[in-house]
């Protein structure tokens, strides 16, 4: 099973809405996905699924029910990813899922606000690696980024800087995520877009990673 959690201490980064829209084009693939929603101040991805009203991915809350035990019973349930869709604050919560995932994916917006948050998040991320359960990757996802903008361009120089992969696809600030949302959809169920296909070139760089 392929378990990817979305981390980032700042707020606004998306998120939810990567993780939501992966885990609909992994399960459109014909794979058996669950989201936990370990973002017990807001509760967006579980929010988003009771919209959609599908039963194609199964979205549970963490509350306080142990995040091991809870992965565990997936594996029994022999599903094919886990996505993790973690709070954006050092909580308790957020350091066992963390420490949790194989794939550990930080998305940083091209701005300065999001550089800085992202550079904390990287930061206590390496302290936690000591402690993680899977000696899996931390990579980098550039979002909400304006195509062939200065500010897109230094950020692409910049993050090098962290000594992290960063997946080669860049989501694109694009009105089809919100829209699709608004929709309860994922992007690649909404219509033919290329929000859509950003996505699914997302999921195969996952793929490939594990």
């Amino acid at each position: 099973m392929i378990t990817c959690g979305f981390v980032s201490r700042k707020g606004g980064s998306g998120k939810s809405t990567i993780c939501c829209n992966l885990a609909i084009a992994a399960a459109a693939d014909g794979k058996k996905v669950v989201v936990i929603d370990a973002d017990s101040g807001l509760d967006s991805s579980a929010e988003f699924f009771e919209l959609r009203g599908k039963d194609d991915v199964v979205c549970e809350k963490l509350g306080k029910r142990d995040i091991y035990k809870l992965a565990a019973s997936y594996f029994e349930k022999k599903f094919d990813y886990c996505f993790v869709d973690v709070g954006g604050w050092d909580a308790a919560d957020t350091r066992i899922v963390a420490t949790f995932c194989g794939v550990v994916v930080v998305p940083i917006v091209p701005s300065g606000f999001f550089y800085r948050g992202a550079d904390k998040t990287i930061a206590w991320l390496k302290e936690l690696k000591a402690e993680r359960v899977q000696q899996g990757s931390t990579v980098l996802v550039l979002t909400k980024a304006k195509r062939n903008t200065i500010a897109l361009r230094e950020m692409s120089e910049a993050v090098k800087g962290f000594d992290l992969p960063t997946f080669q696809t860049v989501l694109y600030e694009r009105s089809d995520y919100t829209n699709a949302d608004l929709a309860g959809k994922g992007v690649t169920e909404y219509k033919s877009c290329q929000a859509g296909g950003e996505i699914r070139r997302l999921l195969a760089e996952i793929n490939e990673m594990e």
